[in-house]
């Protein structure tokens, strides 16, 4: 996954006037906005009660090579808040959450997604 593909900055995260919905299953909850950029960009918030700084950077490395196997729909701002579930899941188990919620989000039928003029 590319630096210009990641959500970094706070604002980025808490940017609840835009925001699309969210899905959540077991081990993730995802929340998208749309951006309308030429890319997607994807952020994980993983808190410290899902376990100490080794789990959760265990956890973000999974995930980071997830995303970047996953054919995204373009536009999309993407964030992943990992559950305390997900400390204890292996890459396979967090590979088809990732990919459930994605699917349940059903942001591929978004792709001519034209965002309301304010």
């Amino acid at each position: 996954m590319y630096q210009d593909q990641r959500l970094k900055k706070s604002k980025d995260f808490k940017n609840d006037s835009k925001m699309e919905g969210f899905w959540a299953n077991q081990t993730l909850v995802l929340i998208c906005y749309f951006s309308g950029l030429s890319s997607s960009r994807v952020g994980f918030s993983i808190s410290k009660r899902v376990g100490n700084a080794v789990i959760r950077n265990k956890i973000k490395r999974r995930l980071r090579e997830i995303i970047r196997k996953e054919n995204l729909p373009v536009g999309w701002d993407m964030v992943f808040i990992a559950r305390k579930q997900s400390s204890v899941s292996n890459q396979l188990k967090l590979s088809l959450s990732v990919k459930s919620l994605i699917k349940r989000a059903k942001l591929q039928d978004y792709q001519n997604y034209k965002e309301p003029d304010a």
